[in-house]
Formats: structure tokens, C-alpha cells, sequence
């Protein structure tokens, strides 16, 4: 069963060690599969209720990541429900760091708010590990990171 989605959706992301963080569809490119969203901790042993995401907001999210959809589209990362009016200028999509690992330099990525799966540009810029990982994180990827961060 396909399950729908769209900018505002919230889900529920299983952890690798038990429990649930929380993410929301911050952005969604044209044809599908490729997602950026914001999630949020601390580890629950539920997934969240939309009473209790209603008061989220982008500065507190714990990370922002390009990631795909497959979870969300098969019902693995449960959907909590949607915020009606959802307004993206409240949830702006983050330059992404790609780390050169020679010479601690690092490259900024934007991408297009219109569709994030294409890259704008990038820019050169010293390392800085406020900023979000680039990449297309698979879904594993996704659970293992928050597993690290939201414990």
C-alpha cells in the first residue's frame, strides 16, 4: 500500500536501539523519492501525537537531512498527521556541508527550495560542523543517525 505525502506530513522514524524520533516533510522534489525534512528527539517509546509536534519549529530540530521517501511511501516511518497551512518560509532548507577531507575545507550546497534534487551551486567554505551532512542518506542511514543524536 502506497501512503501519501506532502510538505507539512509528520512521521514517525524508528530507532535502531527502540523508540521513535519525529520528522517532518520540510520539501519534496518534483517527481518524487527525494525529501528534505527536519527531525526532532528526544527518543520516545511512541511515536508523537500532532498535539505534541504543533509547537515544533525549525530552530529546534536536532538535524536536517536530503534523504529518500521509500519509508514514508510504504508505511515503515508511520505518518503522525498533517499541519494544516503549512508555510515553508517557516522551515528554510539549510546550505549542506560535504567535507573535503584533505585541508579541513569543506563545500556549502544549496538546493533548489523548488525541488531539492537539484543542486543550485557550491561554494568553498572552512568546515563547520553546525552545518547539516549533504548527501542522500538512505533510510538506514536516516535511522542510524537519529539513533546517535536523539539518545
Amino acid at each position: 500500500m502506497r501512503h501519501k505525502y506532502s510538505e507539512g506530513t509528520w512521521f514517525a522514524v524508528p530507532l535502531r536501539n527502540g523508540g521513535f524520533a519525529t520528522g517532518v516533510v520540510t520539501r519534496k522534489s518534483k517527481k518524487g523519492g527525494i525529501i528534505v525534512a527536519h527531525y526532532f528527539g528526544p527518543q520516545r517509546d511512541t511515536p508523537s501525537t500532532m498535539d505534541e509536534v504543533e509547537s515544533h519549529s525549525a530552530a529546534y530540530a536536532l538535524i536536517v537531512l536530503r534523504s529518500g521517501d521509500i519509508s514514508i511511501k510504504k508505511g515503515l516511518w508511520p505518518t503522525i498527521g498533517h499541519t494544516p497551512n503549512f508555510s515553508i518560509e517557516e522551515w528554510p532548507t539549510p546550505l549542506f556541508i560535504r567535507k573535503q577531507e584533505i585541508g579541513g575545507m569543506a563545500y556549502a550546497m544549496a538546493y533548489d527550495d523548488g525541488d531539492v534534487s537539484v543542486l543550485l551551486h557550491e561554494e568553498l567554505v572552512a568546515y563547520d560542523e553546525n552545518l547539516s551532512p549533504d548527501g542522500l542518506h538512505g533510510d538506514g542511514a536516516v535511522e542510524l543517525i537519529l539513533t546517535s543524536a536523539s539518545t
